[in-house]
């Protein structure tokens, strides 16, 4: 589940992807689409933002992957 300000998609620009999940708002939700070549050129402008994303982008798979340990462990 994602809060305030949080958001996803960042492996599938880092890496070129297509999308890889879909997402379901269980609440009201007020959404920002921001384009894979707007992310690109914003990396270009701002090197750091690529560093932010790849820490953003492991840190969910490492949550994920021990999400998925504790269903299956169940």
């Amino acid at each position: 589940e994602y809060a305030i300000g949080s958001c996803f998609g960042q492996i599938e620009i880092l890496l070129n992807l297509p999308r890889l999940h879909s997402v379901k708002a269980l609440e009201d939700s007020h959404l920002m689409l921001i384009e894979r070549s707007d992310i690109n050129s914003a990396m270009k402008v701002f090197p750091e933002l690529k560093i932010d994303l790849s820490i953003s982008a492991i840190i969910k798979q490492m949550r994920t992957k021990q999400t998925l340990h504790k269903v299956n462990a169940v």
